[in-house]
């Protein structure tokens, strides 16, 4: 996915900064909590991403191709299936090389990530399970389980994936540590039936996440109302985050829909829009 909660809570830290620089006697809020639990869902949405990805290259039929060698990630990582035949389980490998590559979408990423899926991407029940190997994103080491599971239909007839993180684990540049572990639900609302074009999905996202900073301080992070994710839009066009920084909340609003890099912070009462650069 994309950089938006990173560049938006260090927005949010500069926006607390001022707040509280006026009142001597007040307790700044935990701002680290923000910050790493914005980081680690920024980098595991990118694995998702990537895996994503390369699933829908088989699109509930045979692979076409008789090399297993399918496509390039991102402008430089390869994606390899095996096997190459229309049995399962199948392993999907993801490697951008030992050396940063910058992706056409700017980021910088190297290291393997791996992928065993137990069906067609679109059969229900199918399932995903992905691991990192000296994975990086920009430079932030990414390591953890995800696991995607292909819940069916809803009531919507929307096809439904419950993600999860187990043993989140985000190391920094700078080597600071923190853990991240999420339950959500991605809701498939727009592009599932152009099997041979991901540039129209849409996805509603809720859910969950928690963890523990890098100074040993537990957070929480609840997706107050749906995020609505388009893969051709950089930016979340709507939905609402609740961050809980103890003594205080930040709720991030997303907007009404629009594809801009517009959103507004509410902090102790006070609504701020903020441009997302």
């Amino acid at each position: 996915m994309k950089k938006y909660n990173f560049h938006i809570i260090m927005v949010v830290m500069a926006i607390i900064s001022g707040i509280f620089s006026c009142e001597k006697t007040a307790e700044k809020p935990d701002t680290t909590s923000a910050l790493e639990s914005a980081v680690a869902s920024n980098l595991f949405d990118d694995v998702f991403k990537q895996v994503d990805n390369a699933a829908k290259l088989f699109i509930n039929e045979p692979a076409p191709f008789k090399s297993n060698l399918f496509s390039i990630a991102e402008g430089c990582g390869t994606i390899t299936i095996e096997p190459i035949d229309d049995t399962f389980p199948k392993t999907i490998t993801i490697d951008f090389g030992d050396v940063n590559c910058t992706g056409i979408d700017l980021r910088s990423r190297r290291g393997v990530i791996t992928a065993v899926i137990s069906d067609w991407y679109r059969n229900e029940g199918c399932t995903l399970t992905i691991t990192t190997s000296h994975y990086y994103v920009d430079d932030y080491r990414v390591d953890g389980t995800k696991t995607i599971v292909n819940n069916g239909l809803n009531e919507s007839e929307n096809l439904t994936f419950s993600v999860s993180v187990v043993n989140g684990l985000i190391t920094n540049p700078e080597g600071d540590m923190f853990t991240w572990n999420t339950n959500r639900t991605n809701e498939w609302i727009s592009g599932e039936d152009t099997k041979l074009n991901i540039l129209d999905d849409v996805y509603e996202i809720t859910g969950t996440a928690s963890g523990i900073t890098s100074l040993l301080k537990e957070y929480t992070m609840t997706i107050a109302n749906p995020l609505n994710v388009a893969i051709a839009c950089p930016w979340i066009r709507s939905g609402t985050i609740e961050i809980n920084v103890d003594p205080a909340s930040i709720l991030l609003d997303y907007g009404d829909g629009t594809c801009d890099a517009n959103a507004t912070a509410t902090i102790l009462g006070q609504t701020i829009p903020i441009v997302i650069r």
